[in-house]
């Protein structure tokens, strides 16, 4: 900037910049003294590239310096492996740091890799998704010398690479909500403390914010609050793998759709904190809590918080927060949404109205994980938010149903596989073919195509064969759709055969499918709710664009959980018959209302004007609804769809992908043939 130049002889008004330059480490090198350096100007390429050998015996060159190695950038987090909650912390009295995955069944923190090269200060972490990586990186507030910087950091390299100076030293509370960075220093304890944030961490430019909106009073609760859960009520899901729909949840129950962070204090006080639409922490609330009913549990620290996400392909959207005891107490969780009364927010810096929020209902924590465990310190928690949990004691898998399953033929003394050709090298580690397997899949909508559900199957099947097997090594299985249907009874005469996608087949009698699910209404009381019940019908099958006939109410009660500045909330739960052809389609009309709830607004409006009943409904609005394809009725017969999955080869080498893979796998199937050439029964 202009005003940062120094000119002339009197320094009396000379200053020092604000402005920060990004200086990145790049590599290791000697102590030295009384030194200067020099370079060649015009050598663009710092580390040039490997030289290539040439026919000619080249001039052997005595004085070049031996080439630099190029520089290993910092590795991606491995979400297939490191699914379950990760902490960086100091382990069993070590002084050096490392990053530990948590066993759900043990309580024990499983070391993945030390940081015993690094001597500074590692907390406050979180994980950020790189969308033109297409990965997941840890982050942290990351301290040496004195100064704290926002840093990405993994376990293939021991280094860092920093993106710039933090507001605060030694911060040892941090999150990171999508593309931003949230972090703080014992927020509430001691001094009055606010929470600082970084915009674009997800690139290699972030924006740095050091002013505050509010600070935290520090009697609201006990001690500090040590790690946040970040909640994004509407998410855009998107990215490899992901649904891409734009989704929306009530989390928290204070009348907007918005984001959050949650974090516990020592006696399990429930802070949550607003992030407004620019980003920025800008009002607070401190709730009660119970934890297992108790409303007076012990005293303890919560150093870790995660936050894992679940997006459905019609719209749901679910959230699960855990919170982690740094004195071998648990695992806990609660029951979303939080509601939070409109006069218990605080905001600004002046802190002397700022209120504990004795009005709230008591948010419900419960033990879900119990030690034996580890006692930690100096942590802080950071998952891949989209990685399903495993709960300790994995499903029992149940065998499928198939009335005459095809016997598979296995040599009597199978030899072994010879180790393939020179032409194609093989792998260090010893592959695994897992021969087909067929499933059963009863009830699937008659317009659903081949490429979505084998898209459902497969995810499936590596989640289900990573839970049941010694280590997550099954990278991926292709499951190819080839649909038989098979009727229960036929009123038309012959046997029904499908090829390709699987088509309705016309009956004398009518197929059906039930969706059920409920809708929360606020400003509504039960009795009106009672009396009206068929404007609500009405409504609802406007919003699923069915007959009003078609939609029932089957209950209504007062809502258990109501904010209480609303006066009155019902939830209604109903059900909608519809034809198997029209079944994706009213599903696809509910979860676009799920996502706008603005849409059932306007349908009950309509239908209560229609009715006579508008200033009943007057003050009625939405705040969510859920709904779920629970049966399809075939009242002729019904349909099996047997979806054959072909054997898959997996590795346990996370680096053979792509030609090198197929290249194994041919050279596998060749061998079996080769071995057993007339075993056809065995390869189906």
């Amino acid at each position: 900037p202009d005003e940062c130049w120094n000119t002339g002889t009197d320094t009396s008004d000379h200053v020092a910049c604000s402005n920060t330059v990004n200086v990145q480490w790049l590599l290791n090198t000697a102590d030295a003294s009384s030194n200067d350096g020099l370079n060649c100007p015009d050598s663009l390429q710092l580390f040039p590239p490997t030289l290539q050998p040439t026919s000619a015996q080249p001039t052997p060159d005595l004085y070049s310096p031996t080439q630099p190695p190029s520089i290993e950038p910092v590795g991606a987090v491995d979400c297939a492996a490191a699914g379950n909650p990760l902490q960086v912390m100091k382990y069993d009295d070590d002084d050096e740091y490392s990053v530990r995955m948590l066993d759900y069944a043990t309580g024990k923190y499983d070391v993945l890799y030390k940081l015993d090269w690094f001597e500074g200060h590692i907390n406050a972490v979180g994980m950020v998704y790189d969308s033109t990586k297409q990965a997941y990186y840890n982050v942290a507030g990351i301290t040496e010398d004195g100064s704290s910087q926002l840093c990405r950091f993994g376990g293939n390299v021991e280094r860092i690479e920093c993106y710039g100076a933090l507001a605060v030293t030694k911060p040892n509370a941090g999150t990171v909500l999508v593309d931003r960075y949230y972090y703080a220093k014992d927020p509430g304890n001691k001094d009055e403390k606010g929470i600082y944030w970084v915009d674009h961490v997800d690139s290699s430019s972030p924006e740095f914010h050091s002013d505050l909106k509010f600070v935290i009073r520090t009697d609201l609760y006990e001690d500090g609050v040590l790690d946040f859960a970040p909640l994004r009520e509407e998410l855009d899901d998107s990215g490899v793998g992901r649904t891409g729909l734009t989704v929306t949840s009530n989390f928290i129950d204070d009348g907007v759709t918005g984001d959050y962070l949650i974090g516990l204090g020592e006696h399990l006080e429930v802070l949550v904190v607003y992030i407004d639409s620019e980003g920025y922490p800008s009002k607070y609330a401190v709730l009660p809590s119970t934890l297992d009913g108790d409303a007076d549990p012990s005293s303890q620290e919560i150093g870790a918080a995660w936050t894992y996400l679940t997006v459905e392909s019609l719209g749901v959207y679910e959230a699960e927060l855990l919170f982690s005891s740094n004195e071998d107490k648990g695992v806990f969780t609660t029951t979303l949404p939080i509601t939070i009364p409109s006069n218990c927010w605080n905001e600004g810096l002046d802190t002397s109205t700022h209120v504990f929020c004795d009005a709230a209902t008591p948010v419900p924590l419960v033990t879900k994980y119990k030690g034996p465990g580890d006692d930690v310190k100096s942590n802080d928690g950071m998952n891949c938010p989209f990685v399903v949990n495993k709960d300790p004691t994995p499903s029992p898998v149940v065998a499928p149903k198939d009335p005459t399953p095809a016997p598979v033929a296995t040599p009597a003394t199978p030899a072994p596989v010879p180790a393939p050709t020179a032409a194609v090298p093989a792998p260090t580690a010893t592959p695994s073919i897992l021969v087909s397997s067929q499933l059963i899949v009863d009830n699937v909508p008659s317009d659903m195509d081949d490429d979505a559900l084998t898209d459902v199957v497969s995810a499936a099947l590596v989640d289900t064969l990573s839970g049941i097997r010694d280590s997550n090594d099954v990278l991926a299985c292709d499951v190819t759709a080839t649909a038989t249907v098979t009727p229960t009874s036929s009123p038309t005469a012959g046997p029904l055969e499908a090829t390709g996608a699987p088509t309705p087949v016309a009956v004398e009698a009518e197929q059906a499918s039930t969706i059920s699910g409920s809708v929360a209404f606020a400003g509504l009381s039960q009795p009106d709710a009672e009396a009206n019940k068929a404007v609500i019908e009405d409504g609802l099958a406007r919003v699923a664009g069915v007959d009003a006939g078609a939609c029932s109410v089957t209950s209504i009660s007062a809502a258990r959980r109501r904010r209480l500045d609303d006066g009155a909330g019902v939830t209604v739960d109903y059900e909608i018959t519809v034809s198997l052809e029209t079944a994706q389609d009213v599903a696809m009309a509910l979860a676009e209302a799920a996502a706008d709830p603005t849409l059932v607004d306007a349908a009950i409006a309509e239908a209560a004007a229609a009715a006579g009943a508008s200033s009943t409904f007057a003050a009625c609005t939405t705040s969510s609804i859920t709904s779920e394809v629970v049966s399809s009725v075939m009242s002729a017969y019904s349909f099996s769809f047997a979806y054959n999955v072909p054997y898959s080869y997996s590795y346990n080498m996370p680096d053979m992908a792509g030609l090198d893979c197929f290249n194994e796998t041919l050279t596998a199937f060749s061998c079996y043939m080769d071995l057993y050439p007339d075993d056809d029964a065995a390869m189906l």
